[in-house]
């Protein structure tokens, strides 16, 4: 089986079953955009995890793996653009919040490198096959991670229907694209090659730094940018001129953080993000 695994950050120069709505979980917040908290797997307690949206299936460290003994067998996957052959893994009883999931197919990965360019390496990428299970806001001010209902928010966009990414539209350049909302992304990210007239690109040595792969990028300053019922001007962009192989029905992908958000909400009972 081939997965898309879209863990990426800029480095500027099965079954399972949710529990009570409501409980929040306290997360640090690294380079002002990675969400890292505990959670527990199969019989190990106090698991360091990065949460993001970005990642399709989720990720075990390979010595996470070895420290449970993990089944695991040849698998693919891609990371941003690039594919590449992993090993599949069987993660048993990962528990987050009310989250609770028994038996979790996904992928297995050296993250040692994610210790060099934000200052912990986590045991498990926890992506969109768990995250997906129930709503949820994410409060970077407070640095609390909270499941089930919330307040409103002043901004909204829908979630794109049939995807099993976080996927809303948006308006760039008069063009409407489709972006991935990526919490382990810091700004938004244009696939060069599905999008036409983005000249006079200033390479700035930028490169995108991700679970096996490092590939360089471009930028450029938009005058304005539409995501659902926000707008913002002058708006700094990341171009790779590459695209994924397969279609992901995405165009790029969007860093909560570039709406200026303190707080952001996954409602998929609703099929909403919104934000403040």
């Amino acid at each position: 089986m081939r997965r898309t695994i879209l863990l990426v950050f800029i480095a500027l120069g099965a079954s399972g079953s949710c529990g009570a709505a409501g409980e929040s979980v306290p997360f640090k917040l690294y380079r002002g955009y990675f969400i890292v908290a505990k959670c527990s797997v199969g019989n190990q307690e106090n698991v360091t995890a990065i949460l993001d949206t970005g990642v399709s299936e989720t990720v075990a460290d390979l010595r996470l793996v070895k420290r449970l003994s993990l089944p695991t067998w040849a698998d693919s996957a891609t990371f941003l653009t690039k594919d590449a052959n992993v090993p599949g893994v069987s993660i048993p009883d990962i528990h987050i919040g009310p989250v609770k999931v028994e038996k979790l197919e996904g992928i297995a990965a050296d993250l040692s490198a994610l210790a060099h360019e934000i200052g912990v390496r986590p045991d498990l990428l926890i992506g969109m096959d768990v995250l997906h299970r129930t709503s949820f806001v994410i409060d970077y001010h407070a640095r609390v991670l909270t499941f089930g209902a919330h307040a409103a928010m002043p901004h909204g966009a829908l979630l794109a229907p049939g995807s099993r990414f976080a996927v809303i539209d948006s308006t760039v350049l008069g063009r409407k694209l489709r972006l991935q909302v990526d919490t382990g992304f810091s700004t938004l990210l244009l696939y060069g090659k599905r999008m036409d007239g983005l000249a006079d690109l200033k390479d700035t040595g930028t490169r995108v730094v991700g679970v096996g792969l490092e590939s360089r990028v471009r930028t450029i300053e938009l005058p304005e940018v539409q995501v659902g019922d926000w707008r913002g001007s002058h708006v700094r962009v990341s171009v790779i001129d590459d695209a994924p192989r397969e279609p992901a029905g995405f165009d790029g992908l969007l860093g909560p953080r570039v709406l200026g958000a303190r707080r952001v909400a996954f409602d998929f009972e609703n099929r909403m993000l919104f934000w403040d």
